[in-house]
């Protein structure tokens, strides 16, 4: 340890501001000294690329000085009077730059001084994307200690304060890595970035695991390319607004069969989310439920061989643009149902032939204006699907334009179709004059044919023009309406094909409750007898065996629209086989 006490007012000066000098204090002369602090400053300086004003001057000045009592007199005498103090701070603490690994480096320096700039490689770790810049100074009683913006040191009169036009979440704490919980971190970057307006960023090729939403509200967000994954049912990003715009880029979420929705606008207005990949979505991938001029595009939605119930794009309002989105097994690729939207160059295709069954590309629900240009729909069982609708106030305007439907016989086998595939399945007879498609096309023909259906529909009143349709048939599909309590219908279905109705109805009851002549149901207008039918189904207590010597016939009568059967009693489970033809 050195001897304070003997050391000359230039040497003490020089150790207290470069401790980090290792030489022999008594052996070396002032100018010596005087050198190698030279040295350290030329090199601090040109390793951190930084201009020193006047250096040339100062080096000069060294090397002028060639009288070693004069130098050490001189030297002694402006480190008695403070003057090389001021010099050494003037250059080395405010005009140059020092440099640490990560920030817990910096929270333990002790040779920092109020005024002076600071950079860090890393928050954890070297070239972990934390790297950023920091000013030095007296920690003030509005400053609230966060370690992030404002970092506390060992020194407990300084913090360092972050210098950013933009708000890293890598410099709020977060890891990246996938497995340590990066939610406080980044909830601390979304709220720094709100309160003080700035855009924010992450460096590429991160992957944030999280466990709560992201509630991004009008932010612009950039993830460049990084990703956020979840192992809980979460909505993963939220967007919350009352203000408006907003910007999502450049993200990958991975709901990993977990999530309940990727991103949910709950109120948005003129936000745009673009660049944005959802994987692995078995719920919903984005939904919208309120707002206006909200824009996504060239994005994909993808769901995975666990994705039956999943669907890609939920639209519960309107006044908004959807273009240039892939879906890759979403059950239901668009569901809408209010308002005004245009979906361009929308792609959505059946990659795993589980989530065939009653997979639609568009699904319905309710009054809106939908605008489709472009679409390709590939290998759903339903192309465009019209759920009933029970008030007639709530028909909705579908304009579709150069419609692309392909069935991919080549990948699946027909076994692999629940049934023929459905370009239009339109429940309500009064919406078909509301829904147009022009210059449009169908290729493939999975199984026996492509069928169009409506109810309750003899000929189809909306326009299908410049189309290029092949096997198209119309197919009017009903079913038995106001079952009776107690039944276990199995299928029910009733068709018509000009004037000739067959009705296919199977259903199950239990013998010992349930037995006498009953109104099991009633029949649509259209499907109506001109008279009264006598005839008998089939009674079995097996649902798969109706070979003649295993059943019993039973009584059925159809007058006008009531179907009835005389259901015999028993023990046990009895199945009931319906299949009748008539002419109307």
């Amino acid at each position: 340890m050195y001897k304070y006490n003997k050391l000359t007012p230039f040497k003490l000066c020089v150790l207290k501001s470069f401790p980090f000098i290792e030489a022999d204090f008594d052996a070396l002369t002032n100018y010596e000294l005087m050198c190698i602090m030279k040295e350290h400053i030329n090199n601090l300086t040109k390793n951190n690329n930084i201009l020193v004003k006047n250096i040339d001057e100062l080096n000069s000045w060294f090397d002028s000085l060639d009288v070693q009592e004069e130098v050490n007199n001189k030297l002694d005498e402006m480190a008695s009077s403070g003057e090389l103090t001021e010099l050494i701070t003037e250059y080395l603490n405010v005009k140059s730059l020092l440099c640490f690994d990560t920030v817990a480096n910096l929270k333990e320096a002790t040779n920092l001084i109020s005024g002076s700039f600071v950079m860090t490689y890393g928050y954890h770790f070297i070239d972990d994307g934390g790297k950023a810049l920091y000013k030095i100074r007296n920690i003030l009683n509005t400053d609230v200690v966060d370690e992030a913006t404002i970092v506390s040191l060992s020194d407990t009169n300084l913090i360092a304060e972050l210098i950013t036009t933009e708000v890293n979440v890598m410099n709020f704490g977060c890891y990246g890595d996938g497995i340590h919980l990066d939610d406080i971190y980044i909830s601390k970057a979304i709220n720094y970035a709100k309160s003080n307006n700035m855009k924010l960023t992450s460096p590429s090729g991160k992957i944030y695991l999280i466990s709560e939403t992201m509630e991004i509200d009008k932010l612009y967000v950039d993830f460049n390319n990084s990703t956020i994954i979840t192992n809980d049912p979460i909505d993963m990003i939220s967007i919350d607004s009352v203000g408006y715009y907003g910007c999502i880029e450049n993200l990958t979420i991975d709901m990993n069969s977990v999530a309940n929705v990727g991103i949910n606008i709950i109120n948005g207005r003129k936000k745009e989310i673009k660049n944005i990949t959802i994987n692995n979505l078995t719920k919903v991938g984005l939904k919208y439920s309120n707002g206006y001029e909200v824009n996504v595009h060239n994005c994909h939605i993808n769901g995975n061989i666990n994705s039956q119930d999943s669907i890609g794009l939920e639209l519960n309002h309107g006044d908004s643009h959807f273009s240039d989105i892939i879906l890759i097994d979403c059950n239901i690729a668009v569901k809408t149902g209010s308002y005004l939207n245009y979906l361009t160059r929308i792609h959505a295709w059946i990659l795993n032939y589980q989530n065939l069954p009653n997979s639609k590309f568009v699904d319905i629900y309710g009054k809106c204006i939908l605008f489709l240009n472009q679409c390709y729909s590939d290998t759903y069982k339903y192309t465009i699907y019209q759920e009933e609708i029970t008030s007639g106030n709530d028909n909705p305007q579908i304009f579709i334009d150069q419609l692309s439907v392909y069935f991919n016989e080549s990948i699946y086998s027909q076994n692999h179709y629940p049934s023929d595939p459905y370009i239009l399945h339109l429940q309500n007879n009064n919406q078909t004059q509301n829904i147009r498609i022009i210059d449009s096309f169908i290729k493939g023909n999975p199984a026996s044919g492509i069928t169009t259906y409506f109810s309750n529909l003899t000929e189809y009143y909306g326009l299908l023009e410049g189309n290029i349709y092949s096997t198209l048939s119309i197919d009017n599909k009903s079913s038995l309406k106001n079952i009776l309590n107690g039944l276990n219908v199995l299928a029910n279905e009733v068709k018509k094909s000009s004037n000739v109705v067959n009705i296919n109805i199977l259903f199950s009851y239990d013998s010992s409750q349930i037995s006498g002549t009953k109104n099991i149901g009633v029949l649509d207008y259209f499907y109506r007898p001109t008279s009264a039918i006598n005839s008998n189904a089939i009674i079995t207590n097996n649902q798969y065996n109706t070979n003649p010597e295993s059943y019993e016939l039973a009584y059925m009568y159809i007058d006008n629209n009531n179907v009835q059967v005389k259901l015999p009693s028993g023990t046990g489970t009895k199945y009931v086989h319906i299949n009748i033809t008539y002419i109307i």
